[in-house]
């Protein structure tokens, strides 16, 4: 999957905040930086013993919130 960000040629300082649910973080830390986003906080619901098998199943800020600046971080919580 790729996602093409097209700007009006006078820079841009905000993007579309990209849907990670149901990303593993190695998926959703690729989808942020192409954007110029960083991964924030990783939480886990429930307690996990394997985080490498886990997939995203929230997000803060979520998708309704439209556009963020630049270098924000996206928060997510992760479950099995």
């Amino acid at each position: 999957k790729i996602t093409l960000v097209l700007g009006n040629g006078q820079g841009a300082n905000e993007v579309e905040i990209p849907n990670l649910i149901g990303l593993t973080v190695d998926e959703a830390k690729f989808a942020l930086i192409g954007l110029g986003l960083n991964l924030g906080t990783i939480s886990y619901s429930p307690v996990v013993n394997d985080s490498l098998a886990n997939k995203i199943i929230a997000q803060q800020p979520d998708t309704t919130a439209g556009l963020i600046s630049i270098g924000t971080s996206v928060n997510v919580t992760l479950s099995n």
